[in-house]
């Protein structure tokens, strides 16, 4: 963030020097979320200090989406389970269906998307076409920042 400072003797609009003021985040914090300006004040050499109200204005902070992901519905499935990924703000994120052994069987999806809910189904078809077999599987949603995974459990056969 930066900051113009104005040099109110010359009675220009012009900065003077520019403050650049640099953020850290504490130990154990993620990055994300927003900072806003609430008052500013300045003081003179000879003490004297001005306060002024600032326009409330947000500015968001860097950092990957967070997210989170849903149960599946039903689980154990026969046909398609159902599940949502929710992120807090836009990002890059990956869907897929994994096996036991950590292999990617499907993607589902892999792109940017609009932070918000969004929602995903797995009909048991594994990349190429063919039918997963009944079994244990596990779908995980990925950013850049981490991920989540869960399990389901598809059962076509009685």
């Amino acid at each position: 963030m930066v900051l113009g400072l104005i040099d109110p003797g010359t009675g220009g609009s012009d900065p003077i020097a520019d403050l650049t003021l640099r953020f850290t985040l504490k130990p154990g914090q993620k990055p994300g979320g927003e900072v806003s300006l609430e008052t500013a004040a300045v003081t003179a050499h000879d003490g004297a200090t001005i306060v002024a109200a600032a326009a409330p204005a947000a500015q968001p902070l860097g950092g990957p989406p967070r997210l989170s992901l849903s149960a599946s519905r039903p689980n154990p499935f026969g046909s398609e389970a159902r599940f949502s990924v929710t992120l807090d703000r836009p990002g890059a994120l990956e869907v897929g269906i994994y096996d036991l052994g950590g292999r990617r069987l499907m993607s589902l999806y892999h792109g940017d998307l609009a932070a918000g809910t969004h929602d995903f189904t797995w009909d048991g078809q594994i990349e190429g076409g063919s039918r997963a077999r009944d079994g244990v599987y596990f779908y995980r949603a990925a950013t850049r920042d981490g991920a989540e995974t869960r399990k389901l459990v598809l059962l076509r056969s009685p």
